[in-house]
């Protein structure tokens, strides 16, 4: 497997799996305050990021999913403009 396979299957999946599972640790959801009520792993940083997911969905399930279909498309776009980007600086200084 090339490096280049290999970043991308870890940027998906900390872009796209990794917000999964942050809201399948937790339960108590409340729509109003865009939070969680517990987790299964109480981590300050795990609940952080599940209320930010939590609340993007909320958000997004009055907008027509548009917000998740643009951080879909900024992800994506973003990563291959760097493996572009990080090939030509490869193919002229290597």
């Amino acid at each position: 497997m090339k490096k280049s396979m290999k970043a991308r299957v870890f940027i998906y999946f900390c872009a796209f799996i990794l917000p999964i599972l942050f809201i399948l640790n937790c339960e108590g959801w409340d729509a109003g305050g865009m939070s969680v009520s517990s987790c299964t792993i109480e981590n300050f940083i795990f609940i952080e990021a599940a209320n930010f997911v939590i609340g993007l969905l909320f958000f997004s399930s009055f907008m027509a999913f548009i917000p998740v279909l643009i951080y879909i498309f900024i992800v994506i776009l973003s990563f291959e403009l760097f493996l572009t980007f990080m090939r030509k600086l490869n193919e002229k200084y290597g």
